[in-house]
């Protein structure tokens, strides 16, 4: 986090450069300068939206801990029916996840056109679209491990945080189909909650 803020206030600072260069010189090549101020104003909001990307993660994560705990004082003796339909719903959300995932992660390894402009406009490098595609179909995979459901979950989800975040502050289409994905990916998560609760008591 302390290296955004440095990135975000290297961006400002070079913009309040470039503007006393444009009152301070008068003679100098104004093409140049518009194209430093470009550069340097795209600097500077890449910084700020690693900040905002770290920020919603850091968030995320200690909701989710915080509700986790919180579930052990829930009743687990449930009923062998209730059981059984928790099992085939978690088995039917996983499926949508694996079927949405598998494809949207597949499609930024292989490079389709949409997914590199994409990642373009968001600025950041393509080696971000290597990197979410690769997190979405491991932890894809993972959710058909036994005891990794909640830490694929989590994983997706935390993928839908920054696309939702990239949608409102960049791209501008709707964030509705990241946010439903979310939201499956927290249903699983609840589902298998037992997971996370047990990694914290071997932590603990």
């Amino acid at each position: 986090m302390i290296w955004c803020n440095l990135l975000r206030r290297s961006g400002k600072n070079a913009i309040t450069n470039v503007n006393d260069a444009a009152h301070d010189r008068t003679d100098c090549d104004y093409a140049d300068l518009l194209s430093l101020a470009i550069y340097t104003r795209s600097f500077a909001f890449i910084g700020k939206y690693i900040v905002y990307i770290f920020r919603a993660q850091t968030v995320y994560f200690r909701t989710l801990r915080k509700i986790m705990r919180r579930t052990t004082c829930f009743d687990r003796n449930v009923t062998i029916l209730g059981t059984q339909a928790m099992k085939y719903l978690s088995l039917g959300l996983r499926a949508l996840l694996t079927l949405a995932f598998v494809g949207a992660g597949g499609a930024k390894l292989a490079g389709v056109e949409m997914m590199v402009a994409t990642y373009d406009a968001i600025g950041i490098g393509q080696w971000f679209r290597y990197l979410t595609g690769i997190i979405e179909i491991g932890a894809a995979a993972l959710l058909w491990l036994p005891g990794r459901q909640a830490l694929a979950s989590a994983l997706l989800g935390a993928t839908m945080v920054d696309a939702v975040l990239a949608n409102v502050f960049i791209l501008g289409p709707s964030a509705v189909p990241a946010v439903v994905l979310g939201l499956i990916c927290a249903a699983v998560l609840y589902l298998h909650r037992d997971q996370i609760n047990a990694t914290l008591g071997r932590a603990a």
